[in-house]
């Protein structure tokens, strides 16, 4: 889509690159059995469908320590980001690493 755009209109717009890997990121997230994504200042909030633990823990120790389990009624994934991190790309990122393990394990 963004070469066709791309092609047809010449540089995409910083906006409409964003909006593009939002709607990517949104997609990928619906593939991993995301339910919801809130962001809270520098931390993501991922809420699964289903937990599966053995892919949670494979990807938060690939991640250093920025994936953090919250358990209660509905557990979800606390994803803390640093100043240099760019949110979006890191939760691409995380959600083809996602999909990469959950293949494996099949």
């Amino acid at each position: 889509l963004i070469d066709e755009l791309y092609d047809r209109y010449g540089e995409i717009p910083r906006s409409a690159k964003n909006l593009l890997d939002v709607a990517y990121i949104r997609a990928l997230a619906m593939k991993c059995g995301i339910l919801k994504i809130d962001q809270v200042g520098t931390e993501v909030h991922i809420y699964p469908v289903k937990f599966d633990w053995s892919v949670w823990s494979e990807l938060s120790q690939k991640n250093s320590g920025k994936i953090k389990v919250i358990m209660s009624s509905s557990p979800y994934l606390n994803y803390r980001f640093s100043g240099n991190d760019k949110i979006l790309p890191a939760l691409e990122r995380l959600f083809e690493d996602y999909l990469k393990f959950d293949s494996q394990n099949v």
